[in-house]
């Protein structure tokens, strides 16, 4: 095995216990980062972080981030480790780009955020139906459900005017520029559905509580359940957050009903029994 590529593989294996010794950067200052920072924190563990890197920043952007400093990365020297804390649909744009620099020292956190926010998983692996997931979210989360949905239909049938609740959605989570990244990162997603097929939506397992709600991995699910994907694969964390209020990457919509009218409420809610009535694939 290449050396870099199994420095690369140790680093993710033992993400938790070099975090404790080592100082390091977080690559990223999105929602995954802010996530990574705030269990670090838990853990006591934010001293060792050095700062925030990011391919360049734009002109008139914030220096800082989460108190930290913010630095593109090509200042950074060669051997310094760092975690990548993005969406995964950037992983292999950003791996090559940090080799083209001649990092090697680095690995993804997204596969082990929850790890480190809970621990271990109690199940892994675990055979689970998108379709019974969305009936256990469908009546806390049924902003999320629909207006996902909708983002589906139209960029996979040409419907125009069907991804505005998911832009509304995200705009009121983070900002329209995030809400736009996340539509497009939703996009890639389905590239990747219909260029692989099943075996694409399970290549990483999703991430659900006890009670079977998702923590992460809303998109895919939902993905699979447009397509009629008859399972997906799911590592199942003790969050003691049963509700997945506190913790679930979609509890936002939860909270969301002041940003959307009566009329918009009452159409989403119709557009959840239209998803909930659908077919399985046979």
């Amino acid at each position: 095995m290449d050396s870099r590529k199994a420095e690369q593989e140790y680093i993710e294996e033992n993400c938790i216990e070099l975090v404790r010794r080592e100082s390091f950067y977080i690559y990223g200052t999105g929602n995954v980062a802010r996530r990574f920072y705030g269990a670090l924190q838990q853990m006591g563990c934010e001293d060792h972080v050095l700062g925030f890197i990011v391919t360049e920043i734009p002109q008139g952007a914030s220096p800082t981030f989460l108190g930290k400093t913010i630095q593109p990365v090509d200042q950074i020297p060669r051997d310094t480790l760092i975690f990548l804390a993005v969406h995964y649909v950037w992983q292999m744009d950003i791996e090559r780009h940090l080799t083209s620099l001649g990092f090697y020292r680095y690995a993804m956190i997204y596969w082990n955020l929850f790890d480190f926010c809970f621990g271990r998983p109690k199940e892994r692996g675990v055979r689970v139906s998108p379709m019974e997931i969305i009936n256990k979210m469908s009546k806390q989360f049924y902003v999320a459900i629909a207006a996902y949905d909708l983002a589906i239909r139209q960029y996979a049938d040409g419907k125009d005017g069907l991804d505005a609740y998911y832009l509304k959605y995200h705009s009121a989570i983070g900002s329209p520029a995030t809400a736009r990244e996340r539509l497009e990162q939703f996009h890639v997603l389905i590239d990747r559905y219909r260029r692989g097929g099943d075996a694409a939506l399970r290549r990483y397992p999703l991430k659900l509580n006890e009670c079977g709600l998702v923590l992460d991995g809303l998109h895919r699910t939902m993905i699979a359940a447009y397509f009629h994907v008859p399972f997906l694969f799911a590592d199942v964390y003790e969050t003691h957050d049963p509700d997945g209020l506190q913790w679930s990457m979609a509890a936002a919509g939860c909270k969301l009903d002041e940003i959307f009218t009566p009329d918009e409420r009452r159409e989403l809610e119709c557009y959840r029994e239209e998803i909930l009535g659908r077919p399985s694939r046979t």
